[in-house]
């Protein structure tokens, strides 16, 4: 037996239930392209299964890839947590890319609900005016993933470990009212906040576990120990809350409105949470032939 036999062999038994998933995506994939191209000939079914790779079974295997590995954490493997940061980075940066395309594919435009759009344009999904308190709290879960895989939680103060947390927790929500938003318009867009969302919380849950099992840091007195204790959840919490409202008192120095988290999604049209009606492009001038 060759190496790639033996791992593709080991992988199987190690992963069932990732292993089939994967088969049940790609024979969905290929009923739906017999269904779709069959019509034309074999050939043709079987170039657009080849294409569809891409764009439909990669993204669907890496969010129940995400979705597999929240549950599933092996005992006897201190590696780990870095064979997983390994796998999280492409499929965050690939999402992205996806993302974008698709947003350009469906003819998102950077316009605000009070601008006539043509039938096969989309308003923008946040109020113009918005976007920037939209980046902020998206910037601000990216840097509390990176602060908590590029940390230690022995070697790390635990106020730097709660910090993470709440920034990982925005994250999450800013996610979370995202998906919301554009759930009604194509589930595609939900995708990649789906996995980010995913992805946070299973980091959270791992160093959770890891403080849980810092049997050096137990019993210690001051703060370090009340934030070692099961009361972490409880303070990131908390700290989220404050950093979300200094985040939102520096945006508004800078001319963001005070509300823009929320606001920003309802002042719009063709989305979930809209509550504008955009204004239909007036009929084409009838040419005078007189």
């Amino acid at each position: 037996m060759s190496q790639t036999q033996g791992e593709y062999t080991l992988f199987r038994k190690r992963h069932p239930v990732l292993f089939w998933g994967y088969v049940l995506i790609e024979v969905s994939l290929v009923v739906l392209c017999l269904l779709y191209s069959l019509r034309d000939n074999l050939f043709v079914a079987l170039i657009t299964f080849f294409i569809f790779q891409i764009p439909f079974a990669l993204p669907a295997g890496l969010t129940f890839t995400n979705v597999y590995f929240l549950f599933y954490k092996p005992k006897d493997d201190p590696q780990w947590g870095l064979k997983l940061r390994a796998f999280e980075t492409p499929s965050f940066l690939l999402g992205l890319v996806f993302t974008i395309f698709y947003c350009a594919l469906i003819n998102i435009r950077r316009v605000d609900w009070q601008i006539p759009v043509a039938s096969w344009g989309i308003h923008s999904p946040i109020a113009l005016a918005d976007i920037p308190t939209a980046q902020t709290l998206f910037v601000l879960g990216v840097i509390g993933y990176l602060l908590l895989i590029c940390t230690k939680t022995k070697k790390t103060p635990p106020l730097v470990t709660a910090t993470g947390v709440s920034l990982l927790i925005i994250g999450i929500l800013e996610c979370l009212l995202w998906s919301i938003q554009t759930f009604s318009v194509s589930f595609v867009l939900v995708i990649l906040p789906l996995n980010s969302i995913v992805i946070a919380i299973r980091l959270i849950r791992d160093k959770t576990l890891e403080i849980k099992n810092d049997k050096d840091r137990e019993g210690k007195a001051g703060l370090t120990g009340w934030l070692y204790g099961t009361k972490l959840p409880i303070y990131s919490f908390l700290l989220s809350v404050f950093v979300l409202i200094l985040t939102i008192a520096v945006l508004v120095l800078f001319g963001q409105r005070p509300n823009a988290i929320i606001q920003g999604y309802l002042d719009t049209a063709d989305w979930s949470l809209s509550q504008k009606v955009a204004p239909e492009l007036p009929p084409p001038a009838l040419e005078n032939f007189d």
